[in-house]
């Protein structure tokens, strides 16, 4: 009895899905664990960045009126302002969160918040921790033209 050549390739690679499928798997579970930590880090950034956004919000009422009397103009109190943003960060973030508020003009604060973040891939790669941070800088508009409304943001 003869045999073929297509049936003795047949014969020759009759194991290789054995092989072929838990290299797939594991390809499969590694390329879902990088989607997985990936996805994670973005919405702590989203997250941190929406938190950012709202302090600094937040920071700009902090107005000092005694600057608008004696210099006639308003400016911030930098005290009462870093002050509202550490509350509104502690009410809003319960993890550690650094905190950096900057005064670039005499109406506007930039908040800076840089939190550690820890994921399942850095653990197995690891690493401590990553890093994420967000800013976000508010304008307190000190007039308006007629008919416009603002909530303080920029």
């Amino acid at each position: 009895m003869r045999h073929s050549a297509s049936e003795a390739n047949h014969r020759a690679e009759s194991g290789s899905a054995l092989i072929l499928l838990p290299l797939i798997a594991l390809v499969v579970v590694i390329l879902m664990t990088i989607a997985i930590n990936a996805a994670s880090l973005y919405l702590a950034q989203h997250q941190l960045t929406e938190v950012a956004e709202t302090c600094a919000i937040q920071g700009t009422r902090a107005l000092n009126p005694v600057s608008y009397y004696s210099n006639d103009g308003l400016a911030f109190a930098p005290s009462t302002a870093e002050l509202d943003v550490n509350r509104c960060v502690a009410d809003v973030d319960t993890q550690s969160t650094h905190i950096v508020v900057s005064f670039p003009t005499a109406l506007s604060l930039t908040v800076t918040l840089t939190q550690q973040q820890q994921t399942p891939l850095l653990t197995l790669l690891s690493v401590d921790h990553g890093s994420i941070s967000a800013s976000a800088t508010a304008v307190a508009l000190s007039s308006l033209p007629t008919g416009t409304a603002t909530i303080g943001g920029y």
